[in-house]
């Protein structure tokens, strides 16, 4: 029997995480809205304010889709110093940083796993937004209590001229691929209100079931997203938001020769309210214009796995849930703001009954409360250089008090119309850790809050940008290196097995160290004319040090790329006809050898090299689209996308795992599970 549920384990867990041959690898928004670049041959999809990219959604309209669907975190990845380990990742790695310590948010709220089909794309629908901001880095006192990056998908904020149509006027587009569908309805209720309503749903069972056969197991998959807008705009100066999402993931593995089934369940809930506040123009000229957000929210997310069999069961949930406030007032030279969030979370709660062992975890609910309050200034020191101080203080408890200053400073530079220099430097602290049993950012992980026993994490970092324009601003060069000190960073020591044949501790399976991130990034961007795209190019490295018996010094991450070059690039033709391409090419991420494994009685007996001391092949990916727009007929425009993944078929290896069969044990390297993948995807809009 034990041998029998050695197999199932790693045919659930290869897929759901990737078993690789270490089982326990782990791996401001300053009113952009108000930000508009005019022009008729401008056709840049890209923007860069500072500090922040911001990506505009029409971009999807014109590139690769992977399935049918044209993903905006696909698109983020291609940016300079912004990775991902393969297409089961996902988790966002920004200038080496892991996953968790990006603040993922809907419009500033936070959401806690933004993945559908274990990472291959994301729960944003890019029909609701607009657009997608993107900063690598805390930019200003403002940026939340995360070390790494962060990515806000925006809906419109000030209804522009466009947005205020009449009453009973439908708008919306729909988009139908071969995995899923999805739809989106603007509805305006008035000329001052504005209801976006979007949907997606997927029916991969019908067209992909031999797919998803993996070493002859079954998997079924599904998965919905529902998004909701409403935008009033009360008068000139205010405007009131409620924004509303909702996604649910549900997966099932089954192998039948043995009688075992595995079933993983995962959702997202968040909602929020806005209230935006602006001085009224031109009511008193000698009065600086001020701006205030306001928001309070709700966001949940949580997680549940099953394995089944005849004379056993296991059980897995973890949850966490915010209750927040969050408020932004800025004014002439001078911005603040307060948050206050409530965090309950339950880390991973385990049970085990049957024939292989009977009990249950003993995890507790976490309570805690986070505070903050920023103050930041912005001076000139001359007529090219801009000074901004600012400081960060956060308060936190979980069982102890922490008190922490958070300083951050900030150089603007113009050395010429067409050049400027950007200095950025800081401290982070950020009080939620996330761990399991995998480093992919995967369902199967969960989140927990710092206490007596696990520090706040905190980094220091420190980052210089260039960016050049050539050829009257058609071209963009930008040039950043960056240096980041992680303090306080946890990683799993623990398996799935320690879990099913020993004791498992939860504060006993954390490992506590420390780690630095350094690199270059290269982006190169045309920005107008027929063909548009960027190429950027990325050199880093991210190291860690923990105090387990196994790692022995510093190592690199799990999601460490060394290099990487990614292309992107549009040509229209003409106005029906445009191509689209992506390309990737990358070194290949750590994992951790065995040096031999067998079967012995039926238990699987291995033997690790150094951790993290091999790495895989390197990495490469080409993908091409072309897209055809019908005859449109007034305002409807629709079309077809026709999309080629992996156009070269490149054999990449995505990580090493262990496969017994029938009393052999094989380790080899496993590979994406479709060579090749054509789409087809019929879009319109009206």
């Amino acid at each position: 029997m034990k041998r029998v549920f050695c197999i199932f384990i790693y045919v659930v867990f290869g897929i759901l995480k990737g078993v690789s041959a270490e089982m326990t690898d782990t791996l401001n928004h300053y009113g952009l809205q108000a930000v508009e670049i005019r022009g008729k041959r401008l056709r840049s999809q890209l923007r860069e304010i500072e500090g922040t990219s911001i990506i505009s959604m029409s971009l999807m309209d014109e590139m690769p889709h992977i399935l049918g669907n044209a993903d905006p975190l696909h698109y983020a990845q291609l940016l300079p110093g912004v990775q991902t380990n393969s297409e089961y990742d996902a988790g966002l790695h920004i200038q080496g940083c892991d996953n968790s310590h990006n603040y993922v948010s809907l419009g500033g709220a936070p959401v806690y796993n933004a993945a559908h089909l274990l990472g291959f794309f994301s729960i944003f629908n890019a029909g609701h937004f607009s657009e997608m901001s993107l900063q690598k880095s805390p930019v200003s006192a403002s940026f939340p209590n995360r070390l790494g990056g962060r990515v806000d998908m925006l809906t419109p904020t000030w209804l522009a001229a466009e947005d205020s149509l009449s009453v009973g006027a439908v708008h919306g587009e729909l988009s139908v691929g071969p995995m899923s569908s999805q739809g989106t309805l603007r509805l305006p209720i008035s000329k001052r209100s504005l209801l976006l309503l979007s949907a997606r749903a997927a029916y991969l069972n019908l067209l992909y079931s031999k797919w998803l056969e993996v070493d002859g197991d079954e998997v079924k998959y599904d998965f919905s997203d529902y998004n909701l807008s409403y935008i009033t705009q009360l008068d000139d100066a205010n405007v009131l938001k409620i924004e509303g999402y909702w996604g649910y993931d549900k997966m099932k593995i089954g192998q039948a020769s043995h009688g075992l089934q595995g079933k993983l369940k995962w959702n997202n809930t968040m909602a929020a309210l806005h209230w935006y506040s602006r001085s009224k123009h031109g009511e008193n000229e000698r009065r600086k214009n001020w701006q205030m957000e306001q928001m309070v929210y709700y966001s949940r997310y949580a997680n549940r796995l099953n394995l089944n069999e005849y004379s056993f069961q296991v059980g897995m949930r973890s949850f966490i849930f915010d209750l927040g406030y969050k408020g932004n007032f800025s004014c002439g030279k001078w911005r603040m703001g307060a948050e206050v969030v409530r965090h309950q979370l339950l880390p991973q709660d385990i049970g085990i009954s049957g024939n292989l062992a009977n009990y249950q975890t003993d995890t507790q609910h976490q309570q805690s409360m986070e505070a903050s309050a920023y103050l930041q200034y912005c001076q000139p020191l001359g007529e090219n250089l801009l000074m901004e101080l600012g400081a960060r203080v956060s308060g936190y408890h979980c069982q102890k008090s922490f008190y922490r200053v958070m300083p951050h400073l900030k150089f603007n530079y113009d050395l010429s119309q067409s050049a400027k220099l950007n200095l950025n430097l800081g401290i982070r602290n950020q009080y939620l850790f996330q761990t399991g049993f995998s480093s992919a950012g995967l369902p199967t992980e969960f989140w927990f809050a710092a206490d007596q026993n696990h520090r706040p994490q905190y980094a220091c970092h420190a980052a210089l940008q260039g960016e050049f324009w050539f050829a009257e601003k058609e071209y963009r060069l930008s040039v950043e290196t960056y240096y980041k000190w992680l303090m306080n960073q946890i990683e799993n020591n623990s398996n799935m097995f320690d879990i099913l044949f020993s004791s498992y501790s939860f504060d006993g399976s954390l490992l506590h160290g420390k780690g630095y991130n350094y690199g270059l990034n290269l982006l190169l961007e045309k920005r107008r004319g027929k063909l548009t795209g960027w190429l950027s190019g990325s050199l880093g490295r991210a190291m860690r040090k923990f105090d387990g018996e196994q790692y022995q010094g510093w190592y690199p991450a799990g999601h460490e790329r060394i290099y990487e070059l990614n292309a992107v690039a549009t040509y229209r033709i003409n106005r029906r006809v445009s191509l689209g391409s992506t390309y990737v090419l990358a070194s290949g991420t750590p994992y951790t050898k065995v040096n031999y494994a067998y079967l012995m009685s039926g238990n699987l007996v291995t033997e690790y090299g150094p951790h993290n001391g091999d790495r895989v092949k390197p990495y490469m990916r080409l993908d091409l689209s072309v897209s055809y727009d019908f005859a449109t007929k007034g305002k409807v425009r629709s079309g077809i996308n026709f999309s080629l993944y992996n156009v070269t078929m490149h054999g990449n290896d995505l990580f090493y795992r262990i496969k017994v069969y029938d009393n052999h044990v094989r380790y080899n390297a496993f590979k994406f599970l479709m060579p090749i993948m054509p789409s087809i995807n019929y879009y319109c809009k009206f």
